[in-house]
């Protein structure tokens, strides 16, 4: 059964069956795409109402001003004839639902990101020997895998724009704590490489110095 990382739910990553995860991710998308548009209605009405201010500071000015323009309604509507056949912006509704799609998704698969790399976290220690890997080499490719596409989704709508950089911040404060890690990681392992080269050389049983292993010497005449 697949694990559920929905936020609708809170799963944190219980195992559902394959019915219910489906009906969990449709509810994440629902949420998302009702958070997106009720930004969006929010910024509508708060540009409304600057719109309308300025609408009112020009018609003000142009009872001030009467007699500059015979048109009724001021020069705000002599400015040109187009507003008896106003043009309709082509509608921009299905782009916008396959970029906050598209972010639910990377959405997605960050949690479940995050959530599996949490144990490695815990369980992190110092380099043992000089070229040990990067335990969390691959989270940190698969977070910037994630990063790129944030970065191929593009459009000027508010809704998009807010839900990429909630999400981007999310992504870069965790890339910014594996980053960490790393640089601790190197660090250790460049002190082990510096704590190495002041030892003397070893070599079949006998040190560069002219020091022989007896233990060496024991094992091999047993």
């Amino acid at each position: 059964m697949p694990a559920c990382f929905c936020s609708s739910n809170n799963c944190n990553g219980k195992s559902l069956s394959i019915r219910t995860h489906a009906k969990h991710q449709r509810e994440d998308k629902a949420r998302l795409m009702d958070e997106a548009l009720a930004r969006a209605q929010k910024l509508c009405t708060e540009q409304d109402s600057v719109i309308a201010a300025y609408i009112g500071s020009l018609t003000l000015s142009d009872d001030v001003n009467v007699g500059q323009s015979n048109i009724a309604g001021g020069r705000i509507w002599s400015r040109s004839e187009s507003f008896d056949n106003p043009l309709t912006a082509p509608s921009s509704h299905a782009p916008v639902d396959q970029c906050l799609e598209a972010l639910c998704e990377a959405e997605h698969d960050l949690t479940v990101l995050i959530f599996n790399t949490q144990p490695q976290i815990a369980r992190l220690n110092k380099p043992i020997a000089r070229g040990d890997p990067f335990p969390l080499k691959g989270a940190l490719s698969d977070a910037r895998a994630i990063q790129d596409r944030l970065a191929s989704i593009s459009s000027r709508a508010t809704s998009v724009r807010e839900v990429k950089n909630q999400i981007s911040d999310r992504l870069a404060s965790f890339m910014t704590e594996l980053k960490d890690y790393h640089s601790k990681w190197a660090e250790a392992s460049k002190g082990l490489e510096a704590v190495s080269k002041n030892l003397p050389a070893y070599n079949n049983g006998e040190y560069a110095l002219g020091y022989k292993d007896p233990s060496h010497k024991l094992a091999r005449s047993s």
